[in-house]
């Protein structure tokens, strides 16, 4: 018995990795369900499936969640037929989703990450609350980590709003049509043809006419693509859709283009950004579009891994999530350094994470602000950006998240604290004064706020309050 079955059945086309390495369509069933349960004690999660029923591998397995929201619930039967503990279970080791189990089902609960994991059997996505409020955050968020980067790196790694996606997929083109980077591999086989040395070509050609059955071990070379190259290529690939620039047509020429990359192995994000530049620093690629399009591609990953994305390669597939968390404190930091604080400051996301800074001296537990804002050397000014939704009646902010704050405006003798919530409404509230002298402030920036005024949020709106 299945409770609430998709109404709406569908046939589904959806890029699929083939055998060998080939990016390829696949149609299936997929079952959509945007219904919710009724009934007694079930008004607080969506119900998919309490089913023991086994489904058929072909059948795509839809879960759809939306940040921070009801949790879904999947029937063991169903569970364990798509062997879902080898996918979905392990990004609940990740920390992307918690999992809790009962004796007849499996309740999947969303957290602060949004993005999608697909495998050949299942589809699960996280949708964030808000889709324009999440592409806001995301362009303040790489707009301080590219002025980050020219700042202490001295490069840039890209400029706030450009398009990366369609140099990518034009480099791509280019490189395709020039012939994709290659090597010569070893190849060891057992055969009655063998081909390569030494010279049997003559001796196995009276076994064959007279019938005589033989097998031989032999190596030869065989030509194929760089194998770290398209593993590296591919990675890109999977960001494309969240890239600056990306558009419907330019994914769908990717994808075809995508047809001529051999790729052997999925890369993490961490691990294609490091195989990536340890490519081009060993100058091994002889073809000019080789290294545009491998630069353009690490123009893509570095972006997704300098905002919070993450991807986690599974067993059968691959995760790519953002961490919101980690994207709101940018964004916060983007919005101090544009404000009256940031001001001929230095404004950088958990400064004091290296210096180990212990909150009594050499005693206490190690304290980590969001944003620490320095001037003349000294920290004056500490920002903690909370990820919550506070409404009005929460203008002063949380008893716990107060004291978190004094503690580290306290222990680092800054003169400002700012507690920065996502709110319902606008508020610039002074919460009071520390003993130190030190003036602490609770912010609520709405999603229209920040649509609007983009990164001079916080400015425009502590025009009319004395934070400095």
């Amino acid at each position: 018995m299945v409770f609430n079955l998709c109404r709406n059945t569908s046939l589904r086309t959806w890029l699929v990795r083939q055998p060998g390495g080939r990016v390829g369509y696949h149609q299936s069933l997929a079952r959509d369900d945007r219904s919710t349960a009724s009934g007694p004690n079930r008004s607080d999660f969506t119900r998919l499936s309490t089913s023991s029923r086994r489904f058929p591998p072909e059948v795509t397995l839809k879960l759809s969640l939306r940040e921070r929201g009801a949790p879904i619930a999947v029937g063991l039967g169903e569970w364990q037929s798509y062997g879902l503990d080898d996918t979905v279970g392990n990004l609940a080791g990740a920390g992307i989703i918690r999992i809790e189990r009962s004796s007849d089902a499996v309740l999947l609960f969303p957290s602060h990450y949004v993005g999608d994991m697909r495998a050949p059997n299942v589809h699960l996505s996280v949708s964030p609350k808000d889709e324009d409020f999440f592409r806001a955050l995301q362009t303040l968020s790489w707009e301080f980590v590219s002025k980050q980067a020219q700042e202490y790196e001295g490069k840039p790694i890209g400029n706030p709003g450009d398009d990366l996606a369609t140099p990518f997929v034009q480099s791509l083109s280019k490189s395709v049509e020039d012939g994709l980077p290659w090597q010569y591999q070893k190849h060891t086989e057992a055969t009655s043809t063998p081909r390569g040395k030494p010279q049997f070509s003559s001796s196995i050609a009276k076994f064959i006419s007279r019938g005589i059955l033989h097998r031989l071990v032999v190596t030869r070379q065989t030509r194929r693509q760089l194998q770290a190259f398209g593993d590296v290529i591919w990675a890109a690939y999977r960001s494309l859709p969240r890239s600056p620039g990306a558009s419907p047509s330019l994914i769908s020429l990717a994808a075809m283009l995508m047809e001529a990359v051999e790729i052997q192995r999925d890369l993490s994000l961490a691990d294609a950004i490091e195989t990536g530049r340890s490519l081009l620093a060993q100058n091994g690629l002889p073809l000019e579009s080789s290294r545009t399009l491998l630069s353009a591609a690490l123009a893509l990953l570095e972006l997704q891994s300098s905002t919070g994305m993450a991807s986690y390669p599974l067993p059968s597939g691959i995760a790519l999530f953002v961490d919101l968390e980690r994207v709101w404190e940018q964004a916060v930091a983007s919005l101090v350094q544009a404000s009256q604080l940031g001001a001929g400051s230095q404004v950088s996301v958990h400064g004091l994470a290296k210096s180990q800074v212990r909150l009594f001296g050499t005693q206490g537990p190690i304290i980590n602000p969001d944003v620490v804002v320095r001037s003349m050397g000294s920290i004056w000014a500490i920002a903690d950006a909370k990820y919550k939704v506070m409404t009005d009646g929460e203008q002063f902010g949380l008893a716990p998240d107060v004291y978190q704050l004094t503690c580290y405006t306290e222990r680092t003798e800054a003169q400002i604290g700012l507690l920065v919530y996502v709110g319902t409404s606008d508020s610039f509230r002074e919460i009071g004064t520390t003993h130190s002298g030190c003036r602490l402030y609770s912010v609520r920036i709405s999603a229209g706020r920040l649509l609007s005024d983009r990164q001079l949020a916080l400015a425009n709106l502590g025009q009319t309050f004395r934070i400095a």
